[in-house]
């Protein structure tokens, strides 16, 4: 049957770049694998994502995609009606075929034009950087497609990481697409749909495999298939499956299995391009990097000498440590409820308390429950993997986790608080954001309360009007908190680290910070405050 090229995605067009054979088998053959463990996880977090933007559902914790996806919740505002979810669309390629996709973000309503694409990865060392995310085949068709349609001044486009093994932690890689990067782009893109026309055609895949894409994503689900049409996608063994397929010499025997397993040389792989092959002698050709499909897991490609190392060994899955260095699985039930209070005050001065407050579930009962554990390994991921709790301060006005765990509870609807074991949390040097500066030992740092006439509120503060107004100035809006994804607040907050190093943020005596209903909001500006404050007051809200 002949298959005719109608409708072209980005993923096809990364899938076809990496192997032209692979695309073969999957689209004119109709031959589509079912996804892997990996594909499955993926589309798992990408749902519980999409249900808690588009509808507020808190993501399960109990589950491997709700843990995962959690650390994602302080970077979405459910029900933001400058927010479209799921946007599909198809364009005109130019060339024939309808380009199509599916926007997992698009943020309008500014200057500048968000588009996001959520993806999982169990390493941060496979994400894109941002120079092979501007030639991304989806940057450029997800770009393309929105040009010009929301008054935006500027396109950024945006792929959100986030790490499948814990702890679970979350990456941006962000590039600005402008109109001649789209353009370049695009004449790409219908270059390679050419190419895919023609192969189309083609009745067998001999000459446009590309052997260094064998091991992608854990391997090829094609190679046995190739390996029967002749090609050497299995190495050595691709014999075995091709002698009694094209008449090719059997071996004799197991010497000479093992003979060619020791002798054979991996021939060079080759880049198709219709009408001819590139010559690869003398060529080394470096591995690539591609997306795959929406919802699939990024791995490497792997070596041979990969796979046999896995073999020989079980894979060892990340340790999980707190901040005495012992793993999660080595804390006694006796002293679990005693370490998850000293997270959870460790959660309320990093002002993380907002994001572990709609992503948690547990509650007084929980002390009593297997699911204490996987709350304790949520509030680590949500602290810097440095994070140790600062010594306990004779101060009437230090949180005590009494406290902590009432209003915790009380946000979980329990009736009544009950109070939590005391808390020995041991002496531990605590890494300071800045040094503080001189005079800075009279700051009294009011959180959630005021003393009175006297005290500067944080918004009347000169410094930080200022660096407001510097960090819009930079974006091109008219107010910092504009930027999406609270991007002003971290400018604003790294601007204020900076003064503070240097001596010149001119600090006030007393200076009051209201976090209520915006902890998020104010989480980077607490990291760089509370260290050069001589004081601190916390008020705690029912």
């Amino acid at each position: 049957m002949s298959y005719t090229v109608k409708r072209v995605s980005p993923s096809q067009i990364s899938t076809f770049r990496r192997c032209a054979a692979r695309w073969w088998w999957q689209y004119p053959q109709g031959i589509k694998p079912p996804p892997s463990p990996a594909a499955k996880l993926g589309s798992d977090v990408h749902k519980v994502l999409e249900d808690y933007q588009q509808h507020g559902t808190p993501p399960d914790l109990t589950t491997e995609a709700g843990q995962i996806a959690a650390v994602a919740v302080p970077y979405i505002s459910p029900g933001d009606p400058l927010v479209q979810i799921e946007r599909s669309f198809q364009m005109a390629s130019g060339c024939g075929p309808i380009l199509i996709g599916r926007i997992d973000v698009l943020r309008t309503g500014s200057a500048r034009l968000d588009i996001r694409d959520w993806k999982t990865t169990s390493d941060f060392r496979y994400c894109r950087t941002e120079a092979e995310l501007t030639a991304d085949p989806q940057a450029v068709i997800y770009s393309a497609s929105q040009e010009g349609k929301h008054g935006e001044e500027r396109i950024e486009f945006q792929h959100f990481y986030l790490r499948t093994k814990p702890p679970y932690k979350e990456r941006l890689v962000s590039v600005e697409m402008d109109r001649d990067t789209i353009r370049k782009g695009l004449d790409g893109v219908r270059d390679t749909i050419g190419q895919m026309q023609q192969a189309a055609s083609a009745t067998e895949p001999n000459g446009l495999e590309s052997l260094d894409a064998c091991n992608d994503f854990g391997g090829c689900p094609h190679r046995q298939r190739c390996a029967l049409k002749g090609i050497q996608s299995m190495g050595p063994v691709s014999g075995l499956f091709a002698a009694g397929a094209t008449g090719a010499k059997s071996m004799n025997g197991i010497d000479d299995f093992f003979a060619a397993i020791g002798g054979a040389k991996k021939p060079e792989p080759q880049n198709y391009t219709p009408g001819h092959k590139l010559p690869t002698e003398g060529v080394s050709a470096a591995p690539q990097l591609i997306n795959p499909p929406d919802g699939v897991a990024q791995t490497e490609p792997l070596t041979l000498a990969d796979v046999q190392e896995m073999e020989q060994k079980p894979e060892s899955k990340a340790k999980l440590l707190i901040f005495d260095g012992r793993e999660t699985k080595q804390i006694k039930a006796a002293e679990m409820a005693e370490i998850h209070g000293v997270y959870l005050s460790g959660i309320q001065a990093a002002g993380q308390l907002a994001s572990y407050k709609q992503i948690s579930t547990w509650d007084r009962e929980s002390q009593k429950r297997k699911d204490l554990k996987p709350d304790l390994e949520l509030m680590i991921s949500l602290l810097p993997d440095d994070w140790k709790p600062t010594p306990q301060r004779a101060e009437e006005d230090q949180p005590q986790a009494s406290d902590l765990a009432g209003l915790a509870q009380r946000t979980a609807g329990t009736a009544t608080p009950a109070p939590a074991p005391a808390v020995q949390t041991p002496p531990a040097p605590v890494a300071q954001p800045v040094e503080p500066q001189a005079g800075a030992d009279s700051l009294v740092l009011y959180i959630d309360c005021t003393p009175g006439a006297g005290a500067v509120h944080l918004e009347d503060w000169p410094t930080f009007r200022r660096l407001c107004q510097q960090a819009a100035d930079a974006k091109g809006v008219g107010y910092y908190a504009a930027l999406p994804y609270r991007e002003g607040e971290r400018m604003v907050a790294d601007g204020l680290a900076r003064l503070l190093a240097d001596g010149r943020a001119d600090l006030p005596a007393e200076l009051v910070m209201i976090t209520r209903g915006r902890e998020g909001e104010r989480a980077h500006l607490l990291e760089v405050l509370r260290p050069v404050a001589h004081r601190v007051v916390i008020g705690v809200m029912g």
